[in-house]
């Protein structure tokens, strides 16, 4: 069908879902055209994938793979959890950001293609687990992860808000209470069992990606209905967390939570602190700059700046992580108008750079792109200071 939108400036132009790039002239050598000619390669090959593949079957239609095998030249479809990508890393927002700032057809039938199966397939409708989604997996249902990341409203409200397509209004409606199977389901019940960490509240969650997908959950709900309960909770879990002691480093990774209050508490050990780079790659760095011009908290934004600020060492002194986050650098290289900081960030993501074909992965794909697109950005915004 014909599908009318809006031209990629307009929507730059009123920050519709966030902050994002408009595309690099290419032609030139410098930085911002290498950078806008990987960001299309990366999105090419994917387009050619889903023929070359064969990837778009009956169950399948519309996802991806989630890792290429270099051994054996094809993509994983039988090795431990891997095969289709179900969200994983935001893959969504990868295809929809492109969208956004490019206005290629092609590529709105891959983000569209992805948004029918993520939330149809992907997202449980009926039974136990009706509201979560299944993690990546050989089948798409193969995981024991049962999670609000895959099936959160965030992915969804691209092609809602760009098509008004009422059947996305209907599964986004249906997560809004998704955070209340944290009576019953514990997504970190194998991870870090609730009887080796103490915990007095009546549920648990991590910060991300748990709860920055709960919260687009509810950020959702509460503006496409106005109704305050659901601005309620998210505002008494920025309270909460913005009320820990460490912040976002507070704690292990699972903290206490009630589902009904939205407050987030720790009781275990006042001196742990921990770091969780999943906190921010599942959408959630893309939810908080939506948020940025929606909710008012000063206090919460000064917490959000510190982590950003303080992610990367801690990362490396803590956890012994060194995932790259560079959209947390650039952040912070933003907010305090550090050039040096951000030129940093650009070296490294051009190291990590992408593998060639024969060791990509979409985790890969998406994140870099999602780095660089909102990166190209923040170059843009200090060059206009």
């Amino acid at each position: 069908p014909r599908q009318l939108a809006c031209t990629p400036e307009y929507l730059h132009a009123k920050r519709a879902f966030g902050v994002w790039s408009l595309p690099a002239k290419i032609g030139n050598n410098d930085r911002p055209a290498q950078i806008e000619t990987k960001l299309n390669t990366i999105l090419d090959f994917y387009i050619k994938s889903v023929n070359t593949e064969k990837w778009y079957g009956f169950w399948n239609y519309g996802d991806v793979m989630h890792t290429h095998d270099p051994e054996r030249n094809c993509w994983l479809y039988d090795v431990g959890g891997y095969a289709w990508d179900n969200t994983e890393l935001a893959s969504n927002s990868w295809l929809w950001y492109s969208f956004l700032r490019t206005g290629r057809a092609d590529v709105f039938k891959l983000a569209r293609a992805m948004t029918r199966h993520t939330s149809e397939v992907d997202t449980y409708h009926a039974g136990n687990f009706a509201g979560l989604g299944s993690r990546h997996n050989v089948t798409h249902w193969g995981c024991g992860a049962k999670e609000a990341r895959i099936s959160q409203a965030l992915f969804n409200r691209f092609m809602f808000y760009l098509t008004a397509d009422e059947r996305l209004g209907d599964v986004m409606h249906e997560v809004k209470d998704a955070h209340l199977l944290l009576f019953n389901i514990d997504p970190m019940r194998l991870a870090e069992p609730r009887s080796k960490f103490p915990c007095n509240a009546p549920a648990r969650l991590r910060i991300g990606p748990d709860w920055m997908a709960y919260t687009g959950n509810w950020l959702t709900e509460w503006e496409r209905t106005g109704d305050k309960k659901y601005l309620q909770l998210i505002t008494n879990g920025m309270e909460s967390i913005s009320g820990l002691k460490y912040g976002f480093f507070t704690g292990n990774k699972a903290l206490g939570f009630d589902p009904a209050t939205g407050r987030i508490s720790y009781s275990g050990d006042p001196k742990r602190r921990n770091t969780n780079h999943l906190l921010t790659i599942m959408g959630g760095f893309e939810l908080m700059m939506e948020m940025q011009d929606v909710v008012s908290n000063p206090k919460w934004w000064n917490t959000w700046s510190n982590f950003c600020n303080n992610y990367k060492t801690l990362a490396k002194e803590l956890s012994r992580n060194k995932f790259r986050v560079s959209r947390l650098d650039a952040y912070a290289s933003f907010i305090n108008k550090d050039r040096e900081r951000l030129e940093r960030t650009w070296k490294e993501l051009e190291k990590d750079g992408m593998e060639e074909a024969g060791r990509i992965s979409t985790n890969t794909s998406a994140t870099w792109s999602l780095d660089a697109i909102y990166m190209l950005e923040v170059e843009n915004l200090l060059n206009k200071r």
